[in-house]
């Protein structure tokens, strides 16, 4: 009886490990957005006392507007090198629109502008006159501040430091709305290469934007991991 025990468990065992095996298989286009979710926890996790998170809750709210635009000026720069001209900008006013806009007086606020978007730039040639290639750099392009966010996040982690880790957080936080996001920047990336209408394709879009917001964040996992290398190479 106890030998027919044993084989059982065994045969238990040998399944569980099989179906771990093809869990991780599965996982693994997707296992830098679980990173970063340890990440952000890991971040968030070990802020403990109410001056901390001062820091970080103030530090969030005034890169807000920033990184927006930030990220809206870095869309402009690369269309700009395509060819594009006369841009308009526009923030919406909960990103603090009105209060930018004393500084840039040119600066759009108006929800017929925003069409209803957080934020949203504006210029006279359409992303369709591009190349499917210089449109997807169009696209892409802000969240190269990824690989830096990154690295501020780790060092925010290593350091202790509030003021990095809510830097680093607010960078990638465009990276995880548009992942799942069915007409954000990275679904335009991939409706180039993607066409079709229904549910199939949606969804085979959605899965295009987790790869590609998966490998930008691993990319600068690496890059995080090559300064800390460089700057320790320095330190020697």
């Amino acid at each position: 009886m106890f030998q027919n025990e044993m084989v059982i468990l065994n045969e238990l065992e040998s399944i569980v490990n099989k179906e771990s095996k093809l869990a991780r298989i599965a996982t693994l286009p997707i296992k830098p957005l679980i990173n970063m979710c340890d990440d952000v926890y890991s971040a968030i996790s070990t802020i403990k006392n109410k001056k901390d998170w001062l820091k970080f809750g103030s530090t969030l709210a005034v890169c807000a507007p920033i990184y927006t635009i930030a990220h809206e000026g870095l869309h402009a720069l690369v269309a700009k090198m395509f060819g594009a001209y006369n841009f308009e900008m526009g923030i919406n006013s909960m990103f603090g629109g009105e209060l930018i806009k004393k500084a840039l007086p040119s600066l759009r606020t108006d929800p017929e502008f925003l069409e209803g978007a957080y934020g949203m730039l504006r210029y006279n040639i359409e992303l369709t006159d591009l190349t499917a290639f210089n449109n997807a750099l169009v696209c892409y392009a802000p969240y190269t501040m990824t690989f830096l966010g990154v690295y501020l996040l780790h060092q925010g982690i290593k350091k202790k430091s509030s003021v990095l880790k809510a830097l680093g957080i607010a960078s990638i936080i465009n990276l995880v709305s548009n992942a799942l996001a069915h007409n954000g920047d990275l679904s335009k990336i991939n409706t180039n290469f993607i066409e079709g209408t229904g549910m199939l394709f949606d969804n085979l879009r959605i899965g295009a934007n987790l790869l590609l917001a998966s490998g930008t964040y691993m990319i600068s996992t690496k890059i995080s991991q090559g300064i800390n290398y460089l700057m320790g190479r320095k330190n020697e």
